[in-house]
């Protein structure tokens, strides 16, 4: 009998740890419209999962520039979204082809791969493709 409830417990721990495993899973995050709105270009993203609201804040990083004014909402399906609002300047001197990035808190770089570090499974970094104007609806 004690064999049987040794069993059915590490049963237990097995499925709920591989459960816990799964649900902590890097969420799908991608550009979903990028819009004018009067002085700024408001750059929609969407995620699997909701956005963290904690501590820490959210990076958009195109080529070397960094842009933190943003808001975030989650729908009732747990889909993520948020809205950086870039100044039109600033979306003007960007350069066709530059990488984007999306950062949870401030992450340095320097000398590392940015593609390496968005597709590791844990990290708060994703690779959100390249710039182009062309994305710009009005």
């Amino acid at each position: 009998m004690k064999n049987i409830a040794v069993l059915f417990f590490s049963l237990f721990v097995l499925c709920t740890v591989s459960d816990l495993a799964i649900a902590q899973q890097k969420a799908v995050t991608s550009i979903a419209s990028v819009r004018a709105q009067g002085s700024f270009v408001n750059i929609t993203l969407t995620s699997s999962k909701p956005f963290i609201f904690a501590n820490n804040r959210y990076i958009l990083h195109i080529a070397n520039k960094e842009f933190y004014s943003s808001r975030q909402s989650f729908d009732k399906n747990g889909i993520g979204s948020m809205i950086f609002m870039v100044p039109d300047a600033d979306f003007n001197a960007l350069s066709e082809g530059a990488d984007i990035y999306l950062t949870y808190g401030k992450v340095s770089v320097d000398g590392k791969d940015m593609d390496a570090m968005s597709k590791a499974e844990f990290a708060p970094f994703w690779s959100l493709g390249k710039f182009s104007k062309t994305l710009l609806t009005k």
